[in-house]
């Protein structure tokens, strides 16, 4: 098997993060697929080539999560735990280089690669 191969191969797949992963402080128990839903989504779109960049990605799981952050506000969806989350889902479901990113983009302001 070739690295391009393997590669691929983990695009074909997709690893939901769980209940512990995304370490929420409240919410309904349904919060979680929730969240592992958009995940899902945006996965799918990227691999439709629905998006050009890092920024438009990002931007879309943002976008999508900050609606449960309003939504819960007590749960915790922007917090430290939950970004490192969905730098994980990217870094193990597309490419290992996206964990940094994700990580540090500014969830508010919607600018990429910030350091806090």
């Amino acid at each position: 098997m070739t690295l391009s191969e393997k590669e691929q191969m983990l695009r074909d797949s997709v690893a939901l993060p769980t209940a512990k992963d995304w370490a929420l402080l409240g919410g309904p128990q349904s919060l979680v697929e929730d969240l592992n839903a958009v995940l899902a989504r945006v996965m799918q779109e990227i691999n439709a080539g629905r998006y050009g960049t890092l920024d438009e990605i990002a931007q879309a799981i943002y976008r999508r999560l900050k609606v449960f952050d309003i939504a819960y506000p007590e749960a915790g969806v922007t917090d430290l735990e939950a970004r490192i989350t969905v730098a994980r889902f990217m870094a193990i479901n597309y490419h290992p280089g996206f964990f940094h990113y994700f990580q540090h983009f500014d969830w508010e302001g919607g600018n990429s690669y910030i350091w806090r």
